[in-house]
């Protein structure tokens, strides 16, 4: 279940990802409640986790699509951000020393993480895909005052984490 195309240059949701997954994402993020079967796994929720900034977000497209995302409504939102639910998929692009882990929501692909977090999480999002699973997780969404009178989303992903971090 490899994903021949990389999920960025896919306009929506790619490689069968269904707005049904990231509402039941969001429902077990809420809840605490896995009710609908097999086909997502929560990223460890039982372990200290960290929210990562992603690469990739300047690139037309996936500014699009994460000023898209900005525009639904959240499963909630703090003074720290407003919060989304995510599908995690491998992300394609090669690197000896680091395999990044691509970041998707309603809106599509939003950028990917880079930390050596992500590395270690890499083999289980590919072996959840290759049982025909995908891994869930939470992204965060800050809105930063950009000189100019703009105003930047910044994106990052909630993943596990040492706690000496």
């Amino acid at each position: 279940m490899g994903q021949s195309v990389p999920p960025w240059e896919v306009d929506g949701l790619p490689d069968g990802i269904r707005v049904r997954d990231l509402d039941n994402a969001r429902r077990f993020y809420m809840t605490g409640l896995l009710t609908w079967g097999r086909r997502l796994v929560p990223v460890h929720p039982d372990r200290f986790g960290v929210y990562f900034r992603l690469s990739g977000t300047h690139y037309e497209h996936n500014e699009a699509r994460l000023t898209q995302l900005a525009a639904l409504d959240p499963m909630y939102q703090d003074e720290r951000g407003a919060y989304y639910p995510a599908i995690l998929l491998p992300d394609p692009t090669w690197d000896a020393r680091v395999r990044p882990v691509a970041v998707c929501s309603y809106s599509g692909y939003i950028g990917s993480a880079w930390q050596p977090e992500a590395t270690a999480l890499w083999p289980e999002v590919v072996d959840a895909r290759e049982r025909g699973q995908y891994m869930i997780t939470r992204l965060r969404l800050i809105r930063e005052p950009v000189p100019g009178s703009s105003v930047e989303i910044s994106p990052s992903v909630w993943l596990p984490a040492t706690q000496n971090r």
